[in-house]
């Protein structure tokens, strides 16, 4: 058996499907701004990072607000995509990432 001295990686699609989370989040910002959160976001959204995301949401609306308005849009969306994982449990991991984890341990 090999023996590891760390182990790195993230939450997302590792340990568990924070998809859906992501889409909660941007649902909960996109409504608070009276917009409509597009059917296809969930696949439109998949690995871009934050202010791109909201770039894409936003569409012709982005105009509407500043560079500094969308950063502070931005991590308010973060912020509830935190608090959303703040509850993930046991029930929330990947199948074989609890066993992962268990082995590095």
């Amino acid at each position: 058996m090999r023996h590891f001295c760390a182990a790195v990686f993230d939450l997302d699609g590792v340990l568990a499907d924070t998809a859906v989370m992501h889409s909660k989040a941007w649902t909960q910002l996109m409504n608070e701004l009276g917009l409509e959160m597009p059917a296809d976001a969930e696949s439109r959204l998949r690995g871009l990072e934050r202010l791109t995301s909201l770039e894409v949401l936003l569409g012709e609306s982005s105009a509407r607000f500043s560079e500094q308005e969308k950063r502070k849009l931005a991590d308010r969306k973060n912020s509830y995509y935190l608090g959303l994982i703040d509850g993930l449990d046991q029930q929330d991991l990947l199948p074989g990432a609890l066993e992962t984890l268990k082995l590095l341990k």
